[in-house]
Order: structure tokens, then sequence, then C-alpha cells
């Protein structure tokens, strides 16, 4: 046997669970919000690609103020920081010829020094 609802009834039950779903959205996307806020507020322990995804959301879902101006402003950061670290590679230390040769005399001049000391 099945049941059979009159097309009213199945109408009112979508309507109360719609209401129902867009109360847990809101719900949902309040508590995210303020996740956001907490890490834009403070990023310790949070890799760049997380960072970046919450102030984006924060950007999109946000409701602006001075965590909009922060998120932008980690954002602006970790780009900055992609770029030097992709165009700007750090040199290699390299010593000199002279140095070396600086360094050969030094040595050369210490273990001179040592000989006449003890005798040798």
């Amino acid at each position: 046997a099945t049941i059979t609802y009159h097309p009213r009834v199945a109408m009112g039950r979508d309507r109360i669970n719609a209401r129902a779903a867009a109360e847990n959205i809101a719900a949902e996307r309040a508590q995210a919000i303020a996740d956001c806020k907490r890490i834009i507020d403070d990023p310790r322990g949070y890799t760049d690609a997380q960072l970046r995804e919450v102030c984006g959301f924060y950007m999109t879902h946000g409701n602006g103020g001075d965590h909009y101006l922060r998120a932008d402003a980690h954002i602006f950061a970790i780009n900055k920081r992609e770029f030097i670290a992709r165009n700007c590679p750090r040199p290699e230390p390299v010593i000199s010829e002279p140095a070396k040769q600086l360094a050969a005399l030094v040595i050369g001049g210490l273990v001179a020094v040592a000989l006449a000391v003890w005798g040798l």
C-alpha cells in the first residue's frame, strides 16, 4: 500500500524543507564568516594556499569592513612572496678568487708562525 498525499500537502512540505534548508545555509555561512574573521586576524599555522582560500571566501561572502581590507592585504602579501620566489631567486654565495687567495695566505701564515714558535 502506498500513501499518496494531496498536492497541496506536498507543496507545503517542500516549502517548509526549503525554508529550513535556507536557514541552515545562512547559519553555516555565518559560522564560516566568523571563522574567516578569526583566521584573518591571526593567520599563524595556516599555509599560504589555505589563507588565500579563506581570504577569497571572506572577500566574496563577507560583509566588508576592516577584515575585507586585511584579507586583501594578506592576498597581496602572498602574491608578492610568490612573485619574489618565482622571479628573484637568491644567488648562491660565491667566494671570489681573491678571497680564496687571501684565505690560503692567512692559513699559510698561521702554519708558518706555529712552526716558528714550536721550532719544528
